[in-house]
């Protein structure tokens, strides 16, 4: 069975981490992987494209998506990420035939921009709007928007973990505490506020 949906984070950290991307933490894509988990308890085949925890150049992230063919891709975008993301959506566009949506922070505050990049635009939670798109025969030129919302968010399913791989990720290095009885409640990992007060994850 081929895969509906690859969801993509793109690697972000090529443009804001030049030269000392070893040095930043990656946390693992918690929204993709919510929306993915729940789109797969709807049976259909998901995946997830992590090039920003798996440090993937825009040729290497290509190569990836050529290789997964997609029914649909599905790209998260910050506003950090928009030069990346339009990158990458050109040469997606020169190489291959797929429907692409946006989803995330920018696109939900300015769905315009996207226009031109893409078949639509996912506004908010994407659960519903993309369960939509997968039960669709075909998809139209015309750009779209699309915002739903789940009722009952307890409705979602446990996080499918298999989805990516976790040695992927790593916390923040000054984030990090050096031993784990430093910390009161035997968490090694800690952050700690701009007024020096303990947070603990």
């Amino acid at each position: 069975m081929g895969v509906d949906l690859l969801l993509i984070r793109p690697n972000s950290y090529l443009v804001s981490y030049k030269g000392i991307e070893d040095l930043a933490g990656i946390a693992p894509p918690l929204g993709l992987l919510s929306l993915a988990s729940f789109l797969r308890s709807e049976g259909y085949c998901i995946e997830i494209l992590d090039a920003e925890g798996i440090g993937l150049s825009i040729d290497s992230t290509l190569d990836r998506i050529a290789i997964i063919n997609p029914k649909i891709i599905g790209i998260t975008v910050m506003a950090g990420t928009m030069g990346v993301v339009t990158d990458l959506v050109k040469r997606i566009k020169i190489c291959l035939n797929i429907p692409i949506f946006f989803g995330g922070l920018l696109p939900t505050a300015l769905p315009e921009l996207f226009s031109s990049l893409g078949n639509g635009v996912c506004k908010g939670e994407g659960y519903k709007p993309l369960l939509f798109l997968l039960g669709q025969r075909n998809i139209g030129m015309d750009f779209i928007i699309l915002e739903d919302r789940l009722e009952d968010l307890d409705l979602l399913p446990v996080i499918d973990w298999d989805l990516v791989d976790l040695e992927d990720y790593r916390a923040h290095t000054w984030h990090t505490l050096g031993k784990e009885e430093r910390s009161p409640y035997g968490i090694v990992y800690s952050s700690r506020s701009v007024v020096k007060n303990g947070y603990i994850y």
